[in-house]
């Protein structure tokens, strides 16, 4: 993802050494390939900050993104601290990528945002 994206989010998780489970990248119109590359390239991301123990969350990517509620609680199941669920929505020649972590204790947001892509090298900067 875009440097901003990623180093936001690389920051706002704030505590050393937590556990940050990543689930399957979501997606609409996008290839479900990509969408498990994404969420092997966000996991590798987080993992090569050292500041965290990211874990991929098992499971095929589909079309609806994970409520708070749903990720919190995927979380949870794996020990984690915190969650991180990414989005792609392909239209056309353009794709929204979204980009959110919630504290699992709660579910609350901690942080988010979004970027535009016009393709998969777009996801690894």
């Amino acid at each position: 993802m875009k440097r901003g994206l990623l180093a936001l989010a690389l920051f706002a998780i704030p505590a050393w050494g937590e556990k940050v489970a990543v689930l399957p990248v979501s997606g609409i119109n996008v290839d479900s390939s990509y969408l498990a590359a994404a969420q092997d390239v966000l996991r590798s991301h987080l993992s090569r900050t050292g500041k965290h123990e990211a874990v991929p969350v098992s499971g095929t990517p589909g079309s609806s993104e994970a409520t708070a509620a749903q990720a919190a609680e995927q979380g949870r199941a794996q020990g984690a601290a915190w969650v991180a669920v990414g989005h792609v929505t392909r239209l056309g020649v353009k794709a929204r990528v979204t980009l959110a972590v919630y504290r699992t204790a709660d579910g609350s947001l901690v942080y988010s945002d979004q970027m535009l892509a016009a393709g998969p090298d777009d996801l690894d900067t």
